[in-house]
């Protein structure tokens, strides 16, 4: 993303020999080679339009391919891997080489990248006191153990069979990035037949804190600029060799409740012209971003402050989160193919349909499914963080019974606290209003449902636990004897559900509670479900978690890729946080992510 990134960086190429740095240029088998590059993150992209991608970037004249390697998606509990489906990290590679790329695969252990605890998975916070992303024994073993499951599956890959290698660290722990680096060339080989590198900002300060001399080749990142100026940083700290901008911005990340982020052309393309005829090399950061699927959307902030991310991951790319070919792709395609020759591979942009309202005709209430939804609750004196109970991502019920009203006060929420008596709703607390207390009328079950809306993916405050984060007190006494219900949300077909008492509709209309519809599609395409009118909460398409919707925006609609639908009865599920005005809602023919 940024300057302060912890990346692994592999090359692999269809073409077998070596990748070396030259005097003022990479060299490909002792020839040289000027890398253009797109980042798509096969994680965000469905896999059935992996290959349609890699086409469309090779139309657009790319010759290199970056992606990221998300640990917490090919590990998500410890020591169990998963590497099939949208995790085929060999297909997308095979993939890659099929279509003549370079690739670049940054396996971290940390990404940043928007992504969910930038790539780490959840249960490194189950120590209390570890230390993420440096030389702490407690995290260095898990991430040795990772790098000896993943590296083994690059290998075959690296440029002796086609590839090469570089690594970037965030922060000035050059012992963490020596390890790194020494495991790399453990599994690799020796960095004499591929290239490590490490990636900052262009200023001193952040080139000097991240590179690791000697070892890896130091490079800058950058959007649409004074391309020389900024390059200038670079060649200060490697006077000899290629210059590169290794995350060139087309475009920009999106917070929830802030303005859709937009990146103008015409500064692009003098950027990449610049550095064309510099003879630089660079990496679109990103050409496609694609979905943050489920609850995979990381945030940014620390402490109080959170500014999670919303589900579509869009960036105002050149291709966008469907994979069409957007203006800006047109504008770069037609640049580079003025400096040479490029692919005509056949592809469209993806068919879209709008299927019309659909009607939500049953429902299951929250609190009705709690037992579905864990069976074996925590019991414990005090509440307990989401990673503590062994819940990786979602929601957690923190529920006790108390003898008298009063004042509520939580110390610390990560990241929204709804608060019921009674199931009846009483108020909000969230992480960066905590101070805010609410009046209980009395007597009663009391329910606290947390809403983790993202791990912290980048800053000096990524140990981001969730859940409550202290004790509860009510009129300054300390509650105790909490159960805890661990809501992953991962199996909709547990619940039982009940046809919609339409006489009694404005109750139906309340959550917390799930929402089915069944829709008949004869013809399937990509489409988008706009949730227009409800509040927050996420959706099922076909049992497939598309990730959040907020009506705050700036991201109204969620995208449907049409791998997801089938020809005939579709079932989409929504679950709803606080209430909606009706209960329906439209597949749509047009993405909102801009309202």
């Amino acid at each position: 993303m940024v300057n302060l990134l912890l990346l692994l960086t592999l090359f692999t190429s269809v073409f077998a020999g070596n990748f070396t740095i030259g005097k003022d240029s990479y060299l490909l088998n002792n020839q040289p080679i000027q890398l253009i590059s797109a980042a798509f993150h096969y994680f965000r992209v469905h896999p059935d339009r992996w290959e349609d991608t890699f086409k469309k970037l090779a139309n657009a004249g790319m010759n290199t391919v970056e992606t990221y390697i998300a640990w917490n998606m090919h590990e998500p509990e410890q020591g169990e891997f998963q590497f099939e489906g949208a995790n085929d990290l060999n297909r997308y590679l095979t993939l890659a080489e099929k279509y003549n790329f370079l690739v670049i695969v940054r396996p971290g252990p940390y990404i940043c990248a928007e992504w969910e605890f930038g790539g780490l998975p959840y249960w490194l916070l189950k120590e209390d006191d570890i230390q993420i992303r440096t030389n702490d024994p407690k995290y260095m073993k898990p991430v040795t153990a990772w790098y000896s499951v993943l590296l083994p599956i690059l290998a075959p890959h690296m440029i002796t069979n086609g590839g090469g290698i570089i690594m970037v660290y965030p922060a000035c722990d050059k012992d963490y990035l020596t390890q790194l680096y020494d495991l790399t060339v453990q599994y690799l080989g020796p960095d004499t037949t591929y290239v490590t590198f490490t990636t900052d900002g262009p200023t001193d300060q952040m080139v000097t804190c991240g590179r690791l001399a000697g070892k890896a080749y130091s490079t800058v990142d950058f959007g649409p600029g004074n391309a020389h100026s900024q390059l200038a940083v670079m060649r200060k700290y490697e006077p000899v060799g290629p210059l590169q901008n290794s995350e060139f911005y087309p475009g920009w990340l999106d917070h929830w409740t802030e303005k859709h982020q937009k990146t103008a052309i015409q500064p692009i393309l003098d950027t990449m012209t610049e550095m064309y005829e510099m003879g630089a090399n660079w990496n679109f950061y990103v050409f496609i971003g694609g979905t943050n699927w489920g609850f995979m959307s990381g945030a940014n902030g620390g402490g109080e402050l959170l500014q999670p991310q919303p589900t579509s991951y869009d960036y105002d790319a050149p291709l966008s989160e469907a994979g069409d070919m957007t203006e800006k792709y047109k504008a770069i395609r037609d640049q580079i193919g003025k400096w040479k020759k490029l692919p005509q591979y056949d592809v469209q942009d993806t068919k879209k349909a709008s299927y019309g309202t659909i009607r939500f005709t049953e429902r299951a209430s929250l609190w009705e499914n709690l037992e579905a939804l864990d069976r074996q609750p925590v019991k414990a004196d005090r509440p307990l963080s989401m990673e503590k109970l062994g819940l990786d991502y979602g929601f957690v019920l923190y529920r006790t019974s108390i003898v008298q009203g009063g004042t509520l006060r939580l110390a610390t929420v990560h990241d929204r606290a709804y608060v019921f008596l009674d199931q009846a709703f009483l108020g909000l607390i969230e992480r960066a209003n905590c101070s805010v207390t609410v009046e209980v009328p009395g007597s009663g079950v009391l329910d606290i449902l947390v809403e983790s809306m993202g791990r912290l993916n980048y800053g000096a405050q990524m140990t981001d636990r969730k859940g409550i984060l202290g004790d509860v007190t009510l009129n300054g006494g300390v509650l105790q004897g909490w159960e805890m219900m661990r809501l992953g949300m991962k199996n909709v077909n547990v619940l039982q559900w009940k046809p919609v008492n339409e006489a009694n509709e404005e109750a139906e209309r309340t959550g917390p509670a799930f929402y089915r519809s069944f829709v008949e599609i004869k013809e399937t395409a990509d489409t988008f479900i706009n949730p227009k009118g409800w509040t927050k909460g996420h959706i099922y398409a076909n049992g497939f978690n598309l990730g959040r919707y907020w009506t705050v925006g700036p991201q109204l609609t969620l995208y449907v890729p049409e791998p997801l639908l089938r020809k005939g009865t579709n079932e989409f599920v929504s679950f709803e946080i606080r209430g909606t005005d009706r209960l329906t809602m439209s597949l749509d023919d047009v993405h909102q992510i801009d309202i």
